[in-house]
């Protein structure tokens, strides 16, 4: 937002923030940066919690998943950045603060950077969401149709299989 002239923001803003657009161009890097540390440590935990549940359960049935050694979940970069690419552009599309609505005058980058992240972590949901979970989610019940669920050993002539294919991806997404 640093190309906009004052005359751009809502009335007020300035009387409440006169270094708004300073602290606003800092606020979104540091945003954009905190953003990207918190979902690169999600997305490592979610791959971590992944693969451990496929280790388990190799571990309690090992006669389940035929030729199945080590199946590997791997982390999905791709989704990582693209939901960092998306909450960049949500961050720089607006204000991180809405200064004109504030009640108290915002004198330094720390009271500033306090509202942005507050502001942050009640609308980062909505990224998150539709771009990171979602996606994960997705990406790992793909996954078990792919990999998983051909090596399960099941009698093609059991009735059952489709339901217990069913309940297998079901019970996979427990981990999210």
């Amino acid at each position: 937002m640093s190309h906009y002239n004052k005359s751009q923001y809502p009335e007020g803003t300035f009387e409440i923030c006169p270094k708004f657009i300073d602290f606003n161009n800092k606020s979104c890097r540091d945003l954009s940066n905190r953003y990207s540390k918190h979902n690169t440590h999600r997305s490592k935990c979610i791959t971590r919690c992944c693969n451990e549940t496929m280790n388990e359960l190799q571990n309690l049935n090992p006669k389940l998943l035929n030729n199945a050694i080590h199946i590997i979940f791997e982390e999905q970069i791709e989704i990582l950045s693209s939901s960092i690419r998306e909450m960049d552009y949500q961050i720089n599309k607006t204000s991180t603060v809405q200064a004109h609505k504030c009640k108290t005058k915002i004198k330094t980058y720390q009271q500033f950077s306090k509202k942005a992240n507050n502001r942050q972590d009640q609308n980062s949901w909505k990224v998150s969401g539709e771009y990171f979970f979602t996606p994960y989610i997705q990406s790992f019940i793909q996954f078990i149709k792919q990999r998983i669920i051909p090596m399960l050993n099941i009698n093609n002539n059991d009735n059952n299989m489709e339901q217990i294919k069913r309940e297998f991806i079901k019970l996979s997404g427990i981990i999210f």
